[in-house]
């Protein structure tokens, strides 16, 4: 998958629909209760972090907020990058760095952050090896990777999620759990823990197509977006829900250290 494409996919009007269903800022579910879940177990106060398609920064700004963190999101999309800098909370800033970068080698040195994350990101990107590479490169020793990712239950997707991704117009990558283990091994992580997640994800999802049914966001949706999008959007966060609970789509985390 290209760049563009993936420009094309996560559009202005796009990115917009999605602050309207996730909240602002955030550009995956599940808001605080799901960030603060990724990184049980992990120290991040002052730590330095880095985000992995920090999108439009509500990731980055909680973890400056809550656990003090300092995280630096790289991002493939520009406008984006801008976006959460203009957003970002004046008493947060000095924490937060925002970066935007289509190169395969990332514009910071060897061994600089104590934190590597990623949140429902790398479905989109077919060829993991390189980042895995990059994350193993930018981390301290000892330091952590922690992705949350959406994985399939076989080498292919299921109906519900192929026609999931017609209908949100999104090309994702399917990787079983087995290939994504064997894939963080060979780049040099020790995997600490795996995580199915996807009784959290029914819960976030089905949760979403309600916010998306009941003022004042409905008619927020319906006046920018018109009432086919808003019914695309309840329909597509419905089949993601439908899709875990069917097994054909497993929601994951992984925990990983690079050794010392």
């Amino acid at each position: 998958m290209t760049v563009e494409k993936l420009l094309e996919e996560y559009s202005q009007e796009y990115c917009q629909c999605l602050e309207l269903a996730y909240g602002q800022g955030m550009m995956s579910e599940g808001g605080a209760e799901a960030i603060d879940k990724l990184f049980e177990n992990i120290e991040l106060s002052s730590r330095q972090c880095l985000e992995i398609g920090s999108g439009l920064g509500g990731t980055a700004y909680h973890l400056a907020e809550s656990h003090n963190a300092c995280v630096t999101g790289i991002e493939i999309n520009d406008r984006m990058t801008q976006q959460a800098r203009e957003n970002a909370p004046i008493n947060l800033r000095e924490k937060l760095t925002f970066v935007t970068s289509v190169e395969p080698c990332w514009p910071f040195a060897a061994e600089s952050f104590d934190v590597v994350f990623s949140k429902g990101v790398l479905t989109h990107v077919e060829d993991k090896k390189p980042v895995l590479k990059e994350a193993l490169r930018v981390l301290k020793p000892g330091g952590h990777l922690v992705i949350n990712d959406w994985l399939s239950s076989q080498s292919q997707w299921g109906e519900i999620m192929q026609y999931f991704c017609e209908v949100d117009d999104l090309t994702l990558f399917p990787m079983t759990k087995d290939q994504y283990q064997f894939e963080l091994n060979e780049a040099g992580f020790t995997i600490l823990s795996s995580t199915r997640q996807d009784e959290d994800y029914i819960t976030y999802n089905l949760d979403i197509v309600e916010r998306l049914k009941v003022e004042p966001v409905r008619s927020q949706f319906i006046d920018n977006f018109g009432d086919q999008e808003h019914r695309s959007h309840i329909e597509a966060f419905s089949l993601t829900a439908q899709a875990i609970r069917q097994g054909e789509l497993n929601v994951v985390l992984f925990q990983c250290q690079k050794p010392q």
